[in-house]
């Protein structure tokens, strides 16, 4: 743990005294909010409903249901089993970290933030046309980074997070395509 600690600290040090600028103070923290993200939501919920009419409402209920499984399981189980502070909340970091208003009294591994975004990445990757897969990783890194840029993550937790979320998001698609035929039929 020590090793992890370390590396985290001297990555989270180099990118907050070597990235930081004004268009990253102004577009982390939009990023990172849940309501930024809205648009995109409707977008995979009108692609969804278009592209499987049939299996639309098994696939939107198994949608929320591996995220919510993902939130539950990040907030409830893993944070108060591992207690890890936030790199916000520790003093010594104060003189270098970037300050952001968002710094939570909750623990901070995993992030919440990745682990969601990435059960739902990777639950859709499939329903999703080939062409357009790569802009769902784009997604969760971008979120995942604004994480760590604002200091409320160490990238381990957002590392975490993601693999985590990658194996419940595949592992929904695996149960949710086995369920439905339909949906193998129309897949690319």
């Amino acid at each position: 743990m020590e090793l992890i600690q370390s590396i985290d600290i001297a990555v989270l040090k180099w990118i907050h005294g070597n990235l930081q600028c004004l268009s990253l103070d102004t577009l982390c923290p939009i990023l990172r909010t849940k309501t930024t993200w809205i648009p995109l939501y409707l977008l995979f919920t009108y692609y969804i409903w278009r592209k499987f009419p049939d299996e639309f409402w098994k696939i939107f209920i198994t949608t929320i249901l591996v995220t919510a499984l993902c939130d539950i399981l990040c907030a409830r189980l893993l944070k108060p089993l591992f207690q890890r502070p936030r790199p916000c909340q520790i003093a010594e970091f104060q003189f270098w970290l970037n300050q952001f208003p968002f710094c939570s009294q909750t623990y901070s591994f995993p992030s919440c933030h990745a682990m969601n975004h990435a059960s739902l990445a990777s639950f859709l990757f499939y329903f999703i046309p080939k062409t357009y897969r790569w802009l769902l990783a784009v997604w969760v890194v971008t979120i995942s980074f604004s994480q760590v840029y604002i200091g409320v993550h160490y990238p381990s937790d957002v590392i975490g997070g993601i693999l985590i979320g990658a194996t419940i998001g595949y592992i929904g698609s695996i149960w949710i395509r086995s369920k439905c035929i339909g949906i193998n039929e129309k897949l690319d």
